[in-house]
């Protein structure tokens, strides 16, 4: 038994103090027995002993610790799940800081020391430790540079890695083998020929970092927000594409902080966008922008950044012949009238729930009034907000009137009463 992990041996005084650990450094830990098995007269093993075998880069022939009897105590709780633990000896004096370790591994290795000494005596599955040497360094980073190095790395694909990189190589698609490495963490494939995004429903538990810039993507896949990223994800680089629209769904990265979108044909940006509570910057600068949805009002970001759009001033935008008298229905309808008396009340709607209805209800927006609001039933206007209002920061020369942000108004008389700061949607202009 066997693995690689950090190791830092602290001295302990005659007291009970320990002594500050020195920086753990990479090692190999083993628990078994050394040389062949010996056995007494009577053959039934009592003089098996375990011993604990540490091989260091410092000390690669390894140092050697009775295990058998002499553990003095074991921390482990709440860290196992982390790769972390320490075991203290009576002989020497020492605590043993194991970090990084593999939590299967290492919870195998801890309950075993836990055992009796004669249960221990008569385990069968535990190896010699005389040939135990220090292991390879594992692999945390990977970066290639080009097209053949990309291919030659998918052969071989190191299990700890945590960092891949490949940016420039020419890639046409992202390799779903990468996406089976369950430690990583960051993923940068920038300026390659990326056409789609893979759609599989697994991507890396820990995967934090993607960077998918200055390719060639046109849409993004529904798939995509409702895989396991959605309780991972932190920064999201979809800079430099080709998109025109972002999914409705996008809301469901809720772990999502930094979203750069900038450099796309985004027309408009997804109205559930302020359900991203957790987002702190936002670049949408260099698309087709005409407005910004009512909910990106109630985020609090750090970083707005929106120059390059084509916001128009209130004088560009014609108020003639609007608004239409047959935009409101007479009487809402059952569906509405229920949806409005769920959000109102913030009745909470959880699984099982026919998702129809959860889609439905995902869709309200307030009205300046306060009221929810649903799209069948409501006039959509644009009222021009200060910037302040959106966000505390960020990069955009826009008129003193403030951006145009879209509206949702729930009936004639809400019109009426806010109708002097109202405009109708603008159109994209090709």
């Amino acid at each position: 038994m066997k693995f690689s992990c950090k190791i830092s041996i602290a001295t302990t005084s005659p007291s009970g103090a320990s002594h500050p650990a020195p920086k753990p450094c990479h090692s190999t830990i083993g628990l078994g027995y050394f040389g062949p098995e010996k056995k007494d007269s009577k053959g039934d093993g009592q003089s098996k002993v375990l011993f604990l075998k540490i091989c260091s880069d410092k000390n690669k022939g390894g140092v050697r610790y009775k295990a058998t009897s002499n553990i003095r105590a074991m921390f482990h709780r709440f860290a196992t799940s982390q790769g972390r633990a320490t075991v203290a000896l009576h002989f020497p004096k020492i605590d043993i800081h194991i970090s990084e370790a593999s939590p299967g591994e290492l919870c195998q290795m801890l309950s075993v020391l836990r055992l009796p000494a004669d249960k221990q005596r008569k385990l069968d599955n535990l190896s010699s430790l005389s040939d135990l040497s220090v292991a390879k360094k594992p692999v945390r980073r990977l970066q290639v540079a080009s097209t053949a190095d990309y291919q030659s790395a998918l052969q071989d694909l190191p299990s700890s890695l945590e960092k891949f990189s490949a940016v420039s190589c020419a890639l046409t698609e992202l390799d779903t083998r990468i996406l089976k490495l369950a430690s990583l963490c960051q993923i940068n494939v920038s300026k390659n020929c990326l056409t789609e995004v893979p759609q599989v429903e697994e991507w890396p538990k820990n995967l934090q970092y993607l960077d998918l810039s200055d390719n060639k993507l046109s849409v993004l896949p529904r798939d995509f927000c409702e895989s396991t990223l959605n309780a991972s994800l932190v920064v999201l680089n979809l800079s430099g594409n080709a998109l025109e629209w972002l999914p409705g769904n996008l809301c469901q990265l809720e772990s999502l902080a930094c979203l750069d979108v900038s450099r796309n044909g985004l027309q408009e940006l997804p109205h559930s966008i302020g359900a991203l509570k957790k987002l702190r910057e936002l670049d949408a600068s260099n698309n087709r922008l005409t407005y910004l949805p009512q909910s990106l009002t109630q985020l609090h970001m750090g970083n707005l950044s929106l120059a390059g759009n084509h916001f128009p001033s209130p004088q560009e935008i014609s108020r003639r012949g609007w608004p239409a008298e047959s935009q409101w229905s007479a009487v809402p309808s059952l569906m509405e009238m229920c949806a409005v008396r769920v959000v109102s009340r913030r009745i909470p709607y959880k699984e099982p729930f026919p998702w129809l209805l959860k889609l439905y209800l995902d869709s309200s927006e307030p009205c300046l009034c306060g009221k929810p609001v649903f799209g069948d039933n409501a006039l959509w206007c644009v009222k021009f907000m200060p910037f302040r209002n959106i966000a505390g920061g960020g990069s955009y020369s826009g008129s003193s009137a403030g951006e145009p942000v879209m509206v949702a108004i729930c009936s004639g008389r809400c019109y009426e009463k806010y109708k002097h700061h109202l405009y109708p949607v603008p159109q994209l202009k090709d």
